[in-house]
């Protein structure tokens, strides 16, 4: 948000952080089996028993294209298999957010977001260099939803998550992100323009 927020900043520099940022991210969480990274900072390479959820639920065999339909993985003997694996920890979710659209809704449901992610991203950058302050902003509230999903399922019905990713992307896609700098600058063009005219008509005539 720092370096989306500088306007001497140009989006390959927001580009590449966002890129290191996301690649350690999911280097610790996805490509550590020891679990080093993680037990580095203190926490629990397991991240609290999540990826043991992750590798019983994928263990079902879902409908890899498909899925098993708008929230119905938790339903059922599938419930009921995950209850008894893990009989302390009453679950009725992925605790990731990607790998539970890929349950409920197979590669479909993760091009989906996929496609969704690209296009918010996109309208955040593209207003760095108009309105960074604004743009940083949303930019912000886009990466908290990234990386959010890594743990939870951030893209279930009416989670604030979700709800705060979509605002993002429709304020982008209906210009807010520019629309407030426009009309600032050509206010302001206008207020010089003002100022220059009565300097000009109070100015005593020189004579030679």
């Amino acid at each position: 948000m720092w370096l989306a927020s500088r306007r001497s900043r140009r989006p390959v520099v927001v580009h590449s952080s966002v890129i290191v940022v996301l690649g350690i991210a999911v280097t610790a969480l996805f490509f550590d089996p020891g679990g080093g990274m993680i037990g580095a900072l203190g926490k629990d390479p397991t991240i609290h028993g999540r990826t043991e959820i992750w590798s019983l639920v994928l263990g079902l065999h879902t409908n890899p294209w498909v899925g098993t339909g708008f929230e119905s993985f938790w339903l059922g003997p599938r419930l009921k298999k995950m209850w008894a694996a893990m009989p302390n920890f009453y679950m009725n979710e992925a605790h990731n957010g990607y790998l539970e659209l890929y349950l409920n809704f197979g590669w479909a449901g993760i091009c989906f977001i996929a496609l969704l992610l690209a296009t918010g991203y996109k309208r955040a950058i593209s207003g760095i260099r108009r309105n960074p302050e604004k743009a940083s902003l949303f930019l912000g509230f886009f990466l908290c939803t990234l990386f959010y999903a890594f743990s939870e399922a951030a893209f279930r019905t009416l989670t604030i998550s979700w709800v705060f990713l979509l605002l993002v992307i429709m304020a982008g896609s209906q210009g807010v992100l520019f629309r407030s700098t426009q009309r600032t600058r050509l206010a302001h063009a206008g207020d010089l323009a003002a100022d220059e005219k009565q300097a000009c008509a109070t100015q005593p005539p020189a004579f030679l």
